[in-house]
């Protein structure tokens, strides 16, 4: 289930891909825990949930308003995770802070 996101962070790192690939199996379902988890997470576990939501595709538009919110943050690790997530989700539009 979405007890998965807390994993997502965590080692060892065939764990963290299981969680990855389940998160992802759910599809447009896993969209407001991993937005929500945008709001929420610090470090690794936010750069995680940025990459999938990436992994996600054009189906992950509806993050793009947060993902754009975190372009403003003051964590550069934050900003390029944000940048590169809205990357795979909408090549064409690009990110605006």
């Amino acid at each position: 289930g979405f007890g998965d996101l807390e994993r997502l962070a965590g080692d060892p790192a065939d764990l963290r891909e299981h969680a990855r690939g389940r998160i992802l199996g759910h599809g447009a379902k896993a969209l407001p825990p991993l937005i929500e988890c945008l709001a929420k997470a610090r470090g690794r576990a936010f750069v995680r949930a940025a990459e999938v939501l990436g992994q996600l595709g054009p189906a992950a538009v509806a993050a793009v308003p947060a993902l754009r919110a975190c372009l403003r943050s003051r964590s550069a690790d934050r900003q390029e995770a944000a940048r590169a997530a809205l990357a795979r989700i909408d090549p064409a539009a690009g990110p605006t802070p």
